[in-house]
């Protein structure tokens, strides 16, 4: 048996992980101790630490990323918008190549107006760009799994973010205890100007391990 030399031929997405920092303490989340829910795990580092945009940018620049199609901001540990220089990692991706898709996953929960408006102002200039807001119910069921995240405020940010020429997706995890929402929150998107609502189903069980009505 034979092996190629590389795993992909061609690579024409990437998804980056620029810090260890989060604001949420979502129960489906590696960060999170799993004996109390509570807080972080012990082997998630302390200190802060960041990605400068000048990396990203050396990274994109490599030859094995000559196909690249797709910058996702998704990472394993990390809120994109907690990095201090995320406005200018975008900026300089799109000096770069403006004809990359850009697309960012967030909890939404941070920031004021004016960084929502910049940011959709900066994605607007890329070819494509999509900003998926992780909202898993109303304003009483929502943070039973996005916990330390204020519902009002996200909603607050994606209404400006969308005003300001952005597009957004919504983004729901059905449990036990929001299943009952998924048609008002579909409308309540629609409304709301998101381009589409995406809606995947738990298979971790958390509703059983976690929360007790």
């Amino acid at each position: 048996m034979t092996c190629s030399k590389n795993y992909l031929s061609e690579i024409h997405a990437v998804q980056l992980e620029i810090s260890n920092l989060c604001n949420a303490l979502c129960l489906g989340c590696v960060r999170i101790d799993r004996g109390t829910y509570s807080h972080l795990r012990d082997s998630i580092p302390t200190d802060d630490m960041f990605v400068e945009p000048e990396t990203v940018i050396k990274l994109l620049k490599s030859r094995a990323l000559k196909n690249l199609v797709t910058v996702e901001f998704c990472g394993t540990i990390d809120e994109p918008l907690m990095h201090p220089r995320f406005l200018s990692i975008l900026s300089s991706i799109y000096d770069f190549n403006p004809n990359l898709t850009i697309s960012i996953h967030t909890n939404g929960s941070i920031r004021n107006a004016k960084y929502w408006e910049e940011l959709a102002s900066i994605l607007k200039k890329f070819k494509h760009h999509v900003v998926k807001f992780s909202i898993d119910g109303k304003k009483e069921t929502h943070t039973f799994y996005r916990q330390n995240t204020f519902y009002d405020r996200i909603m607050a940010n994606a209404k400006t973010f969308i005003g300001a020429g952005g597009n957004a997706v919504w983004q729901f995890i059905e449990f036990e205890w929001n299943s009952h929402e998924v048609e008002d929150l579909k409308a309540l998107a629609k409304e709301m100007n998101f381009s589409s609502f995406f809606h995947r189903v738990d298979r971790s069980s958390l509703s059983l391990k976690t929360i007790v009505f």
